[in-house]
């Protein structure tokens, strides 16, 4: 069974794949890191788990993008499931006729998780409510000098925000995962001083899945996948990593990203509670020529909290 869940779960990430635009902030530890991208993932480990991820892509060519996670979720048994928090920043800069900008999104959300015993495994879904923010800012000489929008850019900056929704579900057993969700489920518009910048944000779709395989007694296998797509323009990308685990202990990989790169990964469990990773981007396309390339560096800490109650004494009414 768990193999043929693989399998579909592989299908559908390959039907419709085309093309190599960056949508949501793009990352290499999405194995690691499912709460960026999917509600579902809160409350989905025994313990508190938090984690940390800084990306700079196209290194050595300005206004390449550079992002910044954060998440942390915990389950919680009276929810019967589980809450997360999430924060992202990604900023990316671009020059154009003279004018060069820098525009930042961030956005921060309310993840939520029911989980439940489903077949062999457990099946958590849940919905996420967050909110997103962008700035932009910029140098620009206004050869329009009564144009608002250029006048606002060129003093200084322009934010906009607006409600952000997502929902999610993930399927787990002891070896493996399948993962959908829905982001920007409301497609907000982002509104700069009573402008509308770049119309709607619009839904995105992620599929992931992944499985281990214990290769002998040292050494594990963990092919993953991940599948991404607004279904409307060039938006579809998709990720094929594998890393095998030596002892529990060390961590290495390779993997494929559509967007246009082969990377390499490895990593280190500091500690039964601490992993460590970086990730190199060996870039495929045209940039190549102007990017030595892009790092991701990626940090993991599950802990538990243990809380002592006061003991109480209960005495019967009968010795009173």
């Amino acid at each position: 069974m768990s193999k043929n869940i693989l399998l579909i779960a592989i299908c559908l990430m390959l039907f419709s794949i085309n093309s190599y635009a960056q949508l949501d902030a793009k990352q290499n530890h999405y194995m690691f890191n499912g709460m960026a991208f999917n509600p579902a993932t809160a409350g989905s480990k025994e313990s508190i788990s938090a984690t940390m991820l800084y990306r700079t892509q196209y290194m050595g060519f300005g206004g390449g993008p550079k992002t910044t996670m954060f998440n942390i979720h915990a389950p919680i048994q009276k929810l019967k499931g589980g809450l997360g928090l999430g924060i992202i920043n990604d900023e990316v800069g671009s020059v154009d006729s003279g004018r060069t900008t820098i525009t930042s999104t961030q956005n921060i959300s309310l993840n939520y998780a029911y989980r439940r015993p489903f077949g062999s495994g457990t099946i958590a879904i849940g919905p996420s409510i967050g909110f997103i923010q962008r700035r932009s800012s910029a140098k620009y000489d206004a050869r329009q000098p009564n144009d608002p929008i250029l006048q606002g850019i060129a003093d200084g900056n322009l934010t906009g925000s607006a409600l952000d929704l997502g929902l999610g579900a993930l399927y787990q057993q002891d070896k493996l995962y399948v993962g959908l969700s829905l982001l920007h489920l409301t497609m907000p518009k982002y509104k700069l001083e009573g402008q509308t910048l770049n119309g709607r944000l619009p839904l995105t779709a992620f599929l992931t899945a992944g499985y281990t395989y214990q290769l002998n007694e040292d050494i594990t296998l963990q092919p993953t996948m991940l599948f991404k797509s607004a279904f409307v323009g060039n938006t579809t990308q998709f990720d094929l990593s594998c890393i095998a685990t030596i002892k529990n202990k060390f961590w290495g990989g390779v993997a494929y990203t559509s967007a246009d790169a082969f990377v390499t990964l490895v990593g280190l469990n500091i500690t039964e509670k601490i992993r460590a990773g970086i990730a190199y981007d060996f870039t495929t396309s045209r940039l190549r020529n102007y990017s030595t390339g892009t790092v991701e560096l990626f940090l993991n800490y599950d802990f538990t909290i243990k809380i002592d109650r006061p003991q109480y004494i209960i005495r019967s009414p009968r010795f009173l």
